[in-house]
């Protein structure tokens, strides 16, 4: 791989690491607009969906599937198993 191609790919990361994501944004625009409560049942819940997906990549991991989470676990998955 050139040297361009790896300087970019470091650009792009490095933006796109730095940049706030969705839950970010959710958080940020809640809690100012409807109060603190709201604020923190938003970030609880973002909380407990990113607990649930590391849950579900745990998961997938054990089962020997290293396509991610719900890559094969799922029905329609890669490997064409399904169910939880």
């Amino acid at each position: 791989m050139s040297i361009e191609a790896w300087l970019l790919f470091t650009i792009t990361e490095t933006v796109l690491c730095l940049s706030p994501g969705p839950a970010v944004l959710l958080v940020l625009s809640v809690g100012p607009t409807r109060g603190w409560q709201p604020g923190m049942q938003a970030s609880a819940g973002i909380l407990v969906a990113t607990l649930f997906y590391f849950v579900l990549r745990g998961y997938a991991w054990r089962r020997g599937d290293h396509q991610g989470a719900g890559g094969g676990l799922l029905p329609g998955g890669p490997r064409g198993r399904g169910g939880l």
